[in-house]
């Protein structure tokens, strides 16, 4: 069912920056001893500069706990309502621009920080995430739902060889931080990833260009400067980086020459001509007199792009309105 309940369609990438942590309330962070950690793939760059190291915990991933349709429902309702939450705020400091971002990218780069984190960070988070007392479920719940999207892109792929989806976390910190190993343990147990280590307090731009170099990587080259020049401040303790990478062709293809140039509404006021795309299928589609909405399905059919286009002078109230369980009513 949850497959009906999320919809993810483009290229998407998120960096959360930290500056001058506190590290008091973040109890995956030991300030005062540590324990052994396994370090591996170690490597040097920026001529000796920069060592770069993966502390990752010899824990392995835990196989998905299987979920009740309640449950997936209420955790992607969730999830929805945050980023909607999350979109209305920034619509208040990106205004009169186009906007693209991702709930999803940005709620699970967060949940595995809120794994390392207590008091009252944790409970801040746990209210800005809508995470209720029960961390363990949020964590197990994100394992079962980012495991789930790996296998079945990887049926869609070996059927469609140019379909591609591939999600990828990862947190870079200051180096010589002791990290406690349960927090270690729980990022390698449910969400399958480490902390990459370097010195942004000795060479911050060294380590802004690997952070860049592993983004470009891992989007299939796509991506390959992702934080600009001068981000990166001696005082950058943490780095949280998701990259959320998709190439799908349409199920239904759009013919290149049916193209034509039509209206295109910026507001109620400015409209400009651009190139718009036609066709003709049997899809899910809903029209009233707030809204039309269409659901147009990628190859494979488990992923489909949904356009919801509010109706003339209606933009502002459907905005203020819709929230995640309105959005899993209009899905379903």
């Amino acid at each position: 069912m949850f497959w009906k309940l999320t919809k993810f369609t483009v290229l998407l990438l998120l960096v959360f920056i930290s500056s001058g942590c506190q590290p008091a309330e973040i109890t995956g962070i030991d300030v005062s001893t540590s324990r052994p950690i396994v370090s591996t793939q170690t490597n040097t760059i920026q001529e000796g500069n920069l060592s770069t190291k993966l502390l990752i915990s010899p824990v392995s991933r835990h196989s998905p706990t299987l979920l009740s349709d309640d449950q997936m429902v209420d955790f992607v309702q969730r999830r929805n309502s945050f980023g909607l939450t999350l979109f209305r705020h920034l619509r208040t400091v990106i205004s009169e621009q186009n906007m693209v971002f991702s709930p999803y990218s940005i709620g699970l780069a967060l949940a595995m920080t809120y794994g390392g984190a207590g008091g009252t960070t944790a409970e801040e988070m746990r209210q800005v995430l809508e995470i209720d007392k029960n961390s363990e479920d949020f964590h197990t719940t994100w394992n079962y739902l980012t495991q789930r999207f790996d296998t079945r892109a990887k049926e869609i792929q070996s059927e469609s060889p140019d379909y591609a989806l591939q999600i990828t976390n990862a947190v870079w910190a200051q180096q010589d931080y002791p990290f406690l190993e349960t927090y270690l343990n729980l990022l390698s147990s449910q969400y399958g990833s480490g902390i990459f280590t370097v010195d942004f307090s000795s060479f911050p731009e060294p380590a802004r260009l690997e952070i860049n170099k592993w983004v470009k990587n891992q989007t299939n080259q796509q991506i390959d400067s992702l934080i600009p020049k001068g981000a990166k401040k001696p005082l950058t303790r943490m780095v949280l980086v998701n990259a959320f990478y998709l190439h799908a062709a349409w199920k239904h293809p759009f013919p290149v020459e049916l193209s034509r140039a039509e209206p295109f509404y910026l507001s109620d006021h400015d409209i400009v001509d651009v190139d718009m795309m036609t066709q003709t299928l049997n899809t899910s589609y809903m029209v009233n007199e707030k809204f039309s909405m269409v659901e147009i399905p990628y190859i494979g059919e488990d992923l489909s792009m949904l356009i919801i286009m509010p109706s003339e002078q209606s933009f502002e109230p459907f905005i203020s309105q819709l929230d995640g369980k309105t959005l899993t009513d209009l899905i379903n």
